[in-house]
């Protein structure tokens, strides 16, 4: 006798196309804010440029190219991201492929090293360059050693300083992208081509790499991005000679009042950032959810591999029968004879560049000079000291932790039930385009969005307060919650909540006893990296502060241009063990998230 079989019965009652899903309700709040605080100011921002005292008028962007530094100034700003982009793959690179090949615990120590950046401020990094880099500096003298020079030379306070610097700043950025595309390819292919009679250089070249240059072209596309609107690192070790684009805006704004020439110069960078967005869109991963992480589709990624591949097929084998051809595969071979020291040669050098201002200014901390001198000829806790008896720097260090801890709050929220809703709706368009949307922050350079909040909490009076850093830093947060929550939340399988409804437990239980649990641990690394992202912040505190409402980055920066004392230092340690705490939770609860996702 056959057993029955029961199938579920369609539903007869379609949902009108005009009909929302009901569960993108929950992204509401999320896409109220963004378009009030993100899409608006923006908005406002590029009408501001236009409107004149005689009404709407191209004159502003007329100015400026009759203007004899806007030019001179772009051009810098190019050419900067350029070089910086380019020192940044030339070392994040091989960094990313030692990390792959080494040893797992060395591949460990380097990752680590990749990471610790992001929990230690870019303003205190930028600090500790300019003691390696002064003329009696570390750098200079190893230089001199090395028969390099036969003098000091000037590297900071000009375009060599800017790229050191921003180089060593962005350059987490480059190498986790291509990290993680590393990661992905299957080492049997490179093994294959081995057996077929490739060189490992050769293997490397036409299976590897061609493999490897989509994490290359989102590491690039993320630091050139990031780098045409830098403000911290340029501030502190470029030149008065010629600005780059955002010490211009910030002078203007801040120092001569020119609010209109300031809008036109903000709306043009932001002109170009969105083109670059728009071009760049997949390599930086704004095309769908599904390609969280700056990666791209597997139909693109085959495109890209294959003709990069045939590229250098085409190269290789048009050189292979001369002299050149010859040499490349000598050195080739050569390269594959001690590829194992190299790496560790690279990676060795990648861990001293990012490690070692960390390590310089934990030195600096304890320096018993009242001058920023290193190596330090004494040391001291006395700037420990000053630092927990000055009420002013405690005050600029309790506004900032109130200040991250609520946006870091809101952003956790608004995030969640975001990321949410993108995750579960059957709308797939409308996922994508609130997806995009939360994203968009993430690349917009912060001194565009500074200028545009500037221009709108002035007219809201709201400009000097607590709550207009509250709210900017809520929408900086959002990207890196979505990105946390929504690769769990898309991992939690919808059965569990139908078993619960099926045994009559109402939305709102299941919502407490199931998705509350198993969401819980990715809220809390959402929230703690949302409050290292608030309290690291210099742009938004310079430009939405007052002389009532000093950040502690602020008050940090301030220091460092009117007074040099390695007060910062001690400052800048206590905010680096502060954050590696941070971390240190942060690791806790993915740990916790994967035990989690074990059990379940």
């Amino acid at each position: 006798m056959s057993t029955p079989t029961v199938r579920a019965r369609r539903s007869t009652i379609r949902r009108p196309t005009w009909m929302p899903d009901a569960v993108l309700w929950l992204a509401l709040p999320a896409l109220i804010a963004l378009v009030a605080l993100f899409v608006a100011p923006l908005s406002r921002l590029v009408v501001d440029s236009l409107v004149t005292d005689s009404g709407m008028s191209l004159s502003r962007y007329t100015d400026l190219l009759h203007d004899g530094l806007f030019i001179p100034v772009m051009q810098r700003t190019i050419k900067i991201a350029l070089l910086v982009t380019v020192v940044a793959a030339a070392i994040g690179y091989p960094l990313a492929y030692a990390a792959t090949r080494l040893p797992k615990y060395l591949a460990a120590v380097v990752l680590a090293s990749v990471s610790l950046p992001f929990f230690t401020s870019t303003l205190v990094r930028s600090y500790a360059w300019r003691a390696l880099l002064a003329d009696n500096g570390v750098v200079n003298n190893w230089l001199i050693k090395l028969g390099i020079f036969s003098e000091p030379h000037q590297l900071v306070f000009n375009d060599v300083g800017i790229v050191i610097g921003m180089s060593q700043v962005l350059l987490p950025m480059m190498t986790l992208p291509i990290y993680a595309a590393m990661s992905g390819i299957d080492r049997k292919l490179t093994d294959a081509a081995r057996s077929m009679g490739a060189s490992p250089f050769s293997a490397w070249r036409t299976v590897f790499f061609p493999q490897s240059v989509n994490g290359l072209m989102a590491g690039a596309s993320l630091v050139f991005i990031s780098s045409l609107g830098f403000y911290t690192t340029p501030a502190l070790l470029g030149g008065p000679a010629v600005p780059m684009i955002a010490q211009r805006i910030d002078v203007q704004i801040n120092t001569q009042n020119q609010y209109g020439p300031t809008a036109a110069q903000a709306t043009v960078l932001l002109i170009g950032v969105v083109i670059l967005m728009v071009l760049l869109r997949r390599p930086l991963g704004l095309t769908s959810p599904q390609t969280l992480g700056g990666g791209t589709s597997r139909a693109v990624s085959g495109r890209l591999s294959n003709a990069v591949a045939a590229v250098t097929d085409l190269v290789a084998n048009r050189l292979a029968g001369g002299l050149l051809g010859r040499a490349g595969r000598l050195v080739g071979e050569g390269i594959s004879h001690v590829r194992h020291v190299l790496l560790g040669v690279i990676a060795l050098f990648g861990i001293v560049i990012l490690v070692g201002p960390q390590i310089v200014v934990l030195m600096l901390a304890f320096n018993s000079s009242n001058f920023l001198i290193f190596p330090p000829t004494g040391y001291s806790t006395r700037w420990f000291e000053e630092y927990f008896t000055d009420e002013f720097w405690l005050s600029s260090t309790y506004l900032s932790l109130t200040v991250a801890v609520a946006a870091a709050a809101l952003a956790t929220v608004l995030g969640v039930l975001c990321a949410f809703a993108v995750a579960r709706t059957r709308l797939r368009k409308a996922g994508v385009l609130f997806y995009l949307l939360s994203m968009a922050p993430l690349v917009m350079p912060p001194i565009i969005y500074a200028v545009a909040l500037f221009f709108l909490f002035a007219r809201g009076g709201l400009l000097g307060t607590p709550t207009a850093l509250v709210l900017a830093y809520t929408i900086l947060g959002l990207p890196y919650v979505m990105i946390t929550s929504q690769a769990v939340i898309r991992n939690i399988d919808p059965l569990y909540e139908h078993a619960a409804a099926s045994l009559g437990a109402n939305a709102a239980r299941r919502a407490r006893d199931i998705l509350l649990p198993l969401i819980l641990p990715a809220a809390i690394s959402s929230l703690l990296f949302a409050f290292v992202m608030a309290f690291d912040d210099l742009v938004l505190g310079v430009f939405l502060g007052s002389a009532q409402t000093v950040t502690l980055q602020v008050r940090m920066y301030q220091n460092i241009q009117f007074e040099v004392s390695p007060k910062v230092a001690a400052v800048g340690v206590l905010m680096t063990f502060a954050m590696l705490f941070v971390g240190f939770l942060m690791m806790i609860t993915t740990r916790l998230r994967g035990d989690r996702g074990k059990r379940g």
